[in-house]
């Protein structure tokens, strides 16, 4: 939350023209000015204070007036010295300040005549926002918040003030909850149905109050576009929510049921649901339905001799190369955004219980050898555990840099986005790591890994195009 903005702009937008405006602006609730660049336990006092109250800005390398308290002088810090400034402003956040609170930050350059910023001199501007996991507390044990011009301790006998950030977090704690744990309702038809629904977070505190530059027609350009740079997702039914844009995917479905959906709400947090295709174990449609897969008949082998006659298999191996789509549609919609990787990830699935998964990967095969089948046991999964902000899974911007095209690298990065994502779903599903040939740590073999879910995903795509013909309008 930005209670005050003193250029009226975005931080990444401020040139050092902008920072005239200081020299009118006193240091107080929501500024502070730095003439040097203090020690981390200095720097980690100022960035809590300012989160567990209304947010604000810090400004390194500008010298106050005594009398005013206003910008006198732009005198920066050394140009050579930024880099480790840099080091020590997130070695703060991270280290000194439980939880971390989130900033942003821009170096602004000189020579600029205009500012008297001279040559080999630089000003690091850093926006701290409100925090919605407060308290942050500093690493000596105290909790500080900005009083005026300074950053004070709240004394422990100030329980209103302590309940109030308590309050602040607590709120934003159960408007996670009631987003990620809420299911619509569903059909007489679709209860037999078990859905993934996906949560893509750029910030899961929501401390950036983040709002979309995306319009209608530019969120239904990219959702209709079935290009390989986008992913591949075509959503041929679009329309609007009070507080979000909707692609479905209607086609070769009955529109009336949950259809793969896409959901972007405005504050850049994208919701999918997707239907997970599954079969009546024991049906006569039992083995039709996987036919086409590798493993498939050990798979049903497994069934028959255990006497499993009844239930529903879940075909996670399409979720697959879905997965794989999604992760480059939603790097696009956060190029578009101006939004940076990491992304945070949340995943709840409906309508589990008793289901069977099924995974096209000899190590499933082998794992089901060796332990049994996985019989899901509740009705929903939260992968990771958990409904709180805290617990998302947080996706790394993989660099890939030797793969020289760059469209070509963010597919890369994104696959194995989908790798690790599919692999906390399958978790919560009952298969451990080793069902998947994936191990806990990361190897030489993840590049196999990524080899044996690409091709799983090779052969989903083929068996789907030919269950189509022979199962039409499914979900």
């Amino acid at each position: 939350m930005h209670l005050f903005n003193p250029f009226q702009k975005q931080i990444r937008e401020l040139t050092a023209s902008d920072l005239k405006r200081l020299q009118e602006i006193p240091e107080g609730w929501y500024i502070e000015y730095k003439r040097t660049f203090p020690d981390a336990a200095s720097v980690a006092k100022s960035l809590s204070a300012f989160a567990n109250s209304s947010g604000g800005w810090i400004f390194y390398g500008i010298k106050e007036d005594d009398d005013t308290r206003t910008a006198e002088e732009f005198v920066g810090i050394p140009t050579d010295s930024v880099p480790q400034a840099e080091e020590w402003l997130r070695q703060a956040a991270t280290d000194s300040v439980s939880p971390s609170p989130h900033f942003d930050h821009i170096v602004i350059s000189g020579p600029n005549p205009e500012i008297g910023l001279a040559d080999g001199r630089a000003i690091i501007v850093v926006n701290v926002p409100q925090g919605n996991n407060s308290p942050y507390l500093h690493r000596s044990g105290r909790i500080y918040r900005r009083i005026g011009d300074a950053s004070d301790p709240i004394h422990e006998t100030d329980r209103h003030s302590l309940d109030l950030l308590w309050q602040r977090s607590q709120r934003r704690r159960t408007e996670f909850q009631k987003l990620v744990a809420g299911e619509g309702p569903l059909s007489e038809a679709e209860k037999s149905a078990t859905y993934i629904t996906l949560y893509f977070f750029p910030d899961p505190w929501d401390s950036r109050s983040l709002s979309s530059k995306i319009d209608f027609e530019g969120f239904a350009h990219l959702m209709k576009d079935d290009s390989s740079r986008t992913g591949q997702l075509q959503f041929d039914n679009v329309f609007t929510a009070s507080d979000a844009f909707i692609a479905r995917q209607v086609r070769n479905n009955d529109p009336y049921l949950q259809v793969f959906m896409w959901k972007y709400y405005q504050n850049c947090v994208s919701e999918i649901t997707i239907p997970i295709p599954s079969v009546l174990i024991g049906s006569e449609e039992f083995e039709p339905f996987l036919r086409g897969y590798s493993f498939s008949t050990s798979f049903i082998q497994h069934c028959s001799s255990i006497g499993l006659n009844a239930g529903w298999a879940l075909d996670l191996s399409q979720s697959y190369f879905i997965l794989s789509s999604i992760m480059v549609r939603l790097y696009r919609l956060f190029e578009i955004e101006g939004l940076s990787w990491p992304v945070y990830m949340k995943a709840r699935i409906a309508n589990a219980w008793r289901r069977v998964p099924f995974l096209d990967t000899p190590d499933y095969a082998l794992f089901i050898r060796n332990f049994g089948l996985p019989i899901v046991q509740q009705r929903e999964c939260y992968a990771p555990y958990g409904t709180d902000p805290d617990s998302c899974f947080r996706l790394n911007d993989a660099g890939f840099e030797w793969v020289e095209d760059p469209d070509e690298r963010c597919i890369v990065a994104r696959n194995v986005d989908a790798c690790h994502v599919l692999l906390q779903i399958a978790e919560a599903l009952g298969l451990h790591y080793s069902a998947t040939g994936f191990g806990p740590r990361r190897t030489e073999e993840e590049d196999n890994w990524l080899t044996k879910m690409c091709e799983m995903g090779g052969r989903a795509i083929e068996v789907s195009q030919s269950r189509n013909s022979v199962f039409p309008r499914r979900t």
